[in-house]
């Protein structure tokens, strides 16, 4: 793709989002915004060929509480069967990192368990969290709530270890690329 389309088209999802985000709170939940900001996120990541060999579906895993709802895992579950680069999205879900491996996308939607304390970091996985300080829990990229306005922060060092590229119009719409 071009880099001036995806700019266009990087800009025009997130004004339509970060619009939602910002005033459309009653309409739509926490949820189904982090979701949307996901969803978004992996489409615009790059993984190398050896990670995604072709026709292997896109693996979204989704660490989910033990107890009690979670309606982060319940607006992900509802990705699966959309497509990613031309690859379907399978959605796994568990509330024990063990259950979910081999993954390409990680996600908690919570604070860890003190029993976890950072996501495992593993080459070509990407690490999305949110809750307190999600960076410091090992996110690549960390969902914040500012000002009643979901952002989003990056760790360019941890997606150079994991070998996942993100284009720099995609940093450039980043609260913070550290």
């Amino acid at each position: 793709m071009h880099p001036r389309a995806l700019i266009l088209r990087l800009g025009y999802f997130w004004a339509l989002l970060l619009g939602a985000a910002s005033t459309g709170w009653a309409q739509y939940s926490e949820s189904e915004v982090k979701a949307a900001f996901i969803f978004n996120i992996v489409r615009y990541a790059e993984w190398p060929q050896e990670a995604l060999p072709e026709g292997l579906p896109l693996r979204l895993c989704v660490l989910t509480r033990e107890r009690g709802n979670d309606s982060l895992a319940e607006e992900l579950e509802k990705l699966r069967g959309r497509t990613v680069r031309n690859r379907p999205l399978e959605i796994r879900t568990a509330a024990r990192f063990e259950a979910l491996a081999p993954c390409h996308v990680l996600v908690a939607g919570h604070d860890l368990p003190e029993r976890y304390r950072l996501l495992p970091e593993s080459r070509h996985q990407l690490n999305i969290a949110s809750g307190e300080n999600p960076q410091e829990q090992g996110a690549m990229i960390g969902l914040v709530l500012l000002n009643n306005r979901l952002q989003f922060e990056v760790s360019q060092e941890a997606t150079r270890r994991a070998a996942i590229q993100l284009p720099t119009a995609l940093l450039r719409l980043a609260w913070r690329v550290r």
